[in-house]
């Protein structure tokens, strides 16, 4: 050693400085160093991990919310259609008991009018029957008595004559069911009589019903072609022209009983008035000669 200049004992000497400084320097500086990168990558990782839990988490959150939220819309959905159906139900069921309320007042109003104009009629044939006495006295005096006079008239009104329905005497009827039609009602011994006349050409098993009102005559083609041969007339006769009036707007027509049998039908032909069917009723006397006129043309023009 000391060939090559070496001093041992201050080489050994420098040796164990330099281990001594390895291991202070590892003691004290590259373990707590290297310590601290190590908490610090342990710390940074677990910060990551946390991270990523922490996103797992709130990615689950949100599905959550998500799937919460879908419920809830599709729960406020049913909510809705539920409360939706429930309260068309109830408007279906507010609207049906009107209507019901409704028929079953127009019904009742119906039977009311009904009865009332049931009674009215029975009123108008008494009145009827006391007018034609008073008529009958003033033409023929006392030949009549009174007993005879409303058995006449009441064979009139009903069409019965000792028990039996007069205006079929002559006529061959057949079906299952009739309907007996009478401008004013006929009572209830009128009623059986006619229903046993009836049923004697019937036959026992047919219904019978009665109805005591004009029967309603619905427009057909030759009543217009009719009343256009009416208007015809009156514009030639320099009278003007003319147009039928609304059903709704007149009274009864006796023609009515007969317009389904027949081709064409026309009423309201008569003179010009005021006040019909009551005791201020009055005919305008000058209309005459213009229906007269009128009526004579159009029926020679049918004739031909």
């Amino acid at each position: 050693m000391e060939a090559l200049g070496i001093n041992l004992g201050y080489f050994l000497v420098q040796v164990l400085n330099f281990l001594i400084i390895v291991w202070v320097i590892n003691a004290w500086i590259v373990k707590p160093v290297v310590g601290l990168l190590e908490r610090r990558r342990e710390s940074i990782a677990q910060g990551l991990e946390d991270a990523r839990v922490a996103a797992e988490a709130r990615a689950n959150a949100e599905a959550e919310a998500e799937k919460v939220l879908a419920d809830a819309q599709v729960k406020a959905g049913e909510i809705v259609r539920e409360a939706t159906e429930r309260a068309e139900t109830a408007a279906k069921d507010i609207k049906t008991s009107a209507e019901a309320e409704v028929s079953r007042a127009r019904e009742e109003a119906l039977a009311e009018a009904e009865q009332e104009k049931v009674r009215v009629l029975g009123d108008l044939r008494g009145q009827v029957a006391g007018l034609a006495m008073a008529a009958a006295q003033r033409l023929v005096g006392d030949a009549l008595d009174e007993q005879r006079q409303r058995r006449l008239i009441e064979e009139f009104f009903s069409g019965v004559s000792s028990g039996k329905v007069v205006m079929l005497e002559d006529e061959s009827i057949s079906g299952s069911r009739a309907e007996v039609t009478s401008a004013l009602p006929l009572t209830d011994s009128e009623k059986a009589s006619v229903r046993q006349s009836v049923l004697s050409r019937l036959g026992e098993g047919a219904e019978i019903t009665f109805r005591d009102t004009y029967p309603p005559m619905p427009p057909s083609p030759g009543n217009y072609d009719l009343m256009d041969q009416l208007d015809r007339v009156s514009r030639d006769l320099g009278f003007g022209p003319l147009e039928a009036f609304d059903p709704g707007e007149r009274g009864a027509a006796d023609v009515s009983f007969a317009a389904e049998y027949a081709e064409a039908c026309l009423d309201g032909l008569g003179p010009a008035g005021e006040g019909g069917h009551s005791k201020e009723e009055m005919i305008d006397l000058s209309s005459l000669h213009i229906l007269i006129k009128r009526a004579a043309l159009l029926m020679h023009r049918l004739s031909r």
